[in-house]
């Protein structure tokens, strides 16, 4: 998975043997904008990661990735129940 460090992924962190690195931005790129990580981050790494090139000179694990206050109300081996709290103009989900 590859996104923000904002509690997004704490469902996938509960799982056994989760890893999580942080992008060292200044290293893999020279200019990005603060609010199209989207186009300037994630799908570059998307990219390098689809055409196998190795990201180890721009990785540092992290110790402790943010996580959501609460628990999801049911999680099974293929899905996650959640409570989804609002639904915003564009569509986003706030959990």
């Amino acid at each position: 998975f590859i996104g923000p460090d904002n509690g997004v992924f704490s469902f996938v962190f509960q799982r056994e043997g989760a890893q999580v690195y942080e992008i060292l931005l200044d290293e893999f790129a020279e200019e990005i904008s603060t609010t199209f990580h989207g186009r300037d981050v994630f799908a570059p790494i998307a990219a390098w990661i689809a055409a196998k090139k190795s990201l180890k000179n721009y990785l540092a694990p992290v110790k402790e990735a943010h996580t959501f206050l609460h628990s999801p109300h049911q999680i099974s081996e293929n899905e996650f129940e959640i409570e989804v709290m609002h639904v915003d103009h564009f569509g986003n989900l706030i959990l």
